[in-house]
């Protein structure tokens, strides 16, 4: 379980400087192009970014690209990967699992957000889906492993977000930043 705690302490690490580096900027553009709209839901958007480049960078910058490579692994039986462990301890598993999942909940949760004029469930899951499959396919390509798993598994996590920000939603439903 402690490598969980460190992803996502590295995790709410790279979002925080993220947007610390994009909120000025986003605030600058804002102001430039003369749009209307609250600091809170400009710093929502840019922790948003924030979430995308931490992910992106989780899943495909680190252990390095490799381009060209003659290895490559996809799985597309779903649970197959899971149910035989990875080849790994069970804490791993368990921890790689997690992982995937939470990795997710804050896609969930502020696609909804920022996309105001998207924020069917349906609307949400295209996006959780598409971008982790386009994860999972950058990934294939440069000699890492494509698995269905981890999409099924980023997808539960779109999905746990994504009620989430209803349950919020309804909590809070005068909120300006909805």
């Amino acid at each position: 379980m402690e490598d969980i705690f460190g992803y996502v302490l590295i995790a709410v690490i790279g979002i925080g400087v993220v947007t610390a580096i994009c909120t000025p900027l986003c605030l600058l553009f804002n102001k430039v192009l003369k749009i209307e709209t609250s600091f809170t839901r400009q710093l929502i958007f840019v922790f948003f970014i924030g979430v995308i480049v931490v992910i992106i960078w989780a899943t495909i910058l680190i252990g390095g690209v490799e381009l060209g490579t003659q290895e490559h692994f996809l799985n597309l039986i779903p649970f197959k990967q899971i149910f035989n462990g990875y080849d790994m301890r069970f804490e791993k598993m368990i921890a790689q699992v997690l992982s995937n999942v939470i990795m997710f909940i804050p896609v969930g949760i502020l696609f909804p957000i920022v996309f105001r004029k998207n924020r069917a469930i349906k609307n949400t899951m295209i996006c959780c889906i598409g971008f982790s499959a386009f994860i999972e396919i950058v990934q294939y390509f440069i000699g890492r492993s494509a698995d269905i798993d981890d999409l099924i598994l980023n997808a539960v996590g779109g999905l746990l977000g994504y009620l989430i920000y209803k349950i919020i939603f309804r909590a809070f439903p005068k909120s300006k930043i909805w």
